[in-house]
């Protein structure tokens, strides 16, 4: 995971997934819409929650879903109003593009270790986190001091930080995510380096529809959130 700035408000985006998306330009064709999303420079990281209010939300959830059935190949399995359930199976993984720009990856084993909350699932996420913040050495301190003290820095209090709570689609993921700092990693002055530990959200009835539809053992926890 590394920070860059969401291409609809200009804001940074860290790449949260579930909140977060890369709309890549080898979905793009040759078309005039394709042409006008190169000139606006409408492509590349963003928030899901900008994408979805945006123009440019319908179409790319238009590109990638072409991309995935006839250059991918993957097989749409089911629809739920107006989300699309596509499924690799080789990968494990099914995919869900909704018509407004939502989109997410699901893999088998993250659905296998999902918790039951208020209307949806939340899939335990790992990854390591880089976040370059030489505009702002006092956070950077903050969280450095935090790790020597109680080895780990909690990601909603960075987000508040970085005033990107607003951007979160579905808070509820982040609430009990950390950022832990890395054993091998060498101290940096102007960046975090972490191992990030939070959630993505999926509503109930897409993974309904999942489970309806892939042969998927589970055994989702019950937790208070």
């Amino acid at each position: 995971m590394r920070i860059s700035k969401c291409f609809v408000c200009g804001n940074r985006c860290l790449g949260l997934k579930g909140q977060d998306t890369i709309c890549d330009t080898i979905f793009l064709q040759q078309g005039h819409e394709d042409k006008k999303v190169i000139k606006a420079k409408a492509f590349g990281e963003c928030h899901l929650s900008c994408l979805i209010k945006s123009e440019w939300g319908v179409f790319w959830a238009r590109r990638i879903m072409e991309n995935f059935v006839q250059v991918r190949n993957y097989a749409v399995i089911a629809h739920s109003k107006t989300t699309t359930l596509l499924r690799s199976d080789k990968l494990r993984t099914t995919y869900l593009i909704r018509d407004d720009g939502w989109i997410a990856d699901i893999h088998d084993k993250a659905l296998q270790k999902s918790t039951i909350v208020n209307a949806g699932y939340l899939l335990p996420v790992k990854e390591v986190f880089y976040l370059p913040l030489s505009d702002m050495p006092p956070l950077i301190d903050e969280i450095k001091s935090a790790f020597q003290n109680r080895h780990h820095y909690y990601l909603r209090d960075l987000l508040n930080a970085l005033a990107l709570r607003p951007y979160l689609i579905y808070p509820i993921a982040i609430e009990k995510g950390l950022l832990r700092p890395l054993e091998t990693e060498a101290s940096q002055e102007l960046a975090i380096s972490a191992n990030a530990e939070y959630a993505e959200f999926i509503p109930d009835e897409l993974v309904t529809t999942i489970w309806s539809n892939v042969d998927i053992w589970y055994k989702p926890r019950l937790e208070d959130y």
